[in-house]
């Protein structure tokens, strides 16, 4: 897969400091760092990774914040999905303003997001590699950090997570949803308008699909409204195919309002069954 530059547009760096991430422990530090790096971020320069020493203390380190701190907090959430993970996080966390999210199941699991990578710096041991080449999702490993310790040995022991800077984080991110939300968060907190894992949604699309949807309707009728403006039917099926980044939020947009308008659509056929 192409990676994506994800320094395609300037980084809006927060005005009054460092982003600050509240995360667990020390895995959970090193292993954020070096994923920031591996997008392309300063992280000195940027983040403040604060190492909580466990949920509880994440939970009291982020009850009083608001919205206008600049900050976010990731913990461990082993649930059925990514919204469930969220779900459960936040009201542990006592519903705190800050931005939540999870690393599902734990943050262990996003060493093999970039399965390739993980493979290339796995131990010489048959069974462990096997077990990196049969995961279908970082989110379906039972406890991921036994396969870490098995697969990576002296890099997990020394907490040295310092291959994670070359992952691909376009493969890594079609990989684990947990990670794509994560990604996404950052990106927001930072200004941004999702450019870089919309690119990556892209990629692992067949675009001309998208385009030839729109060609099936007139093709100036007003397709999207945005804050930027409208676009036609025609101007859409263009930026999509050219990779534009309007085209990558209007495939993104269709997706999520597809998948909950189908989610909606199921649920009242069980209140009618």
């Amino acid at each position: 897969m192409k990676r994506a530059n994800f320094l395609s547009s300037p980084v809006i760096w927060p005005s009054n400091g460092k982003l600050r991430i509240f995360v667990e422990g020390a895995s959970d530090r090193l292993i954020v760092s070096n994923i920031l790096i591996a997008m392309g971020l300063e992280v000195d320069a940027g983040f403040d990774i604060i190492q909580c020493d466990g949920k509880q203390h994440v939970r009291r380190m982020v009850k009083n914040l608001t919205d206008n701190d600049n900050a976010i907090a990731l913990i461990d959430a082993d649930s059925s999905s990514v919204a469930d993970s969220v779900q459960f996080a936040r009201e542990y966390l006592g519903h705190p303003q800050i931005p939540v999210f999870c690393a599902v199941p734990t943050i262990e699991a996003w060493l093999f997001a970039d399965k390739q990578l993980a493979l290339d710096f796995a131990v010489d041991d048959d069974s462990a590699r096997a077990a990196i080449r049969r995961i279908v999702t970082p989110e379906s490993l039972i406890e991921p950090w036994r396969l870490a310790k098995k697969a990576f040995r002296g890099s997990y022991y020394s907490r040295d997570f310092s291959f994670l800077r070359r992952m691909d984080i376009g493969r890594a991110v079609a990989s684990s949803a947990s990670l794509l939300s994560f990604v996404r968060g950052i990106e927001t907190a930072l200004g941004r308008t999702h450019a870089y894992s919309e690119a990556v949604i892209s990629e692992s699309l067949n675009r001309q699909v998208f385009a030839n949807l729109l060609r099936e309707l007139p093709h100036d009728k007003i397709s999207w409204k945005t804050l930027e403006g409208d676009y036609s039917a025609g101007q859409l099926g263009d930026k999509i195919l050219q990779g534009d980044e309007i085209g990558l939020r209007y495939i993104s947009d269709l997706l999520r309002l597809s998948r909950d308008i189908l989610a909606a659509q199921a649920s009242e056929v069980d209140k009618d069954a």
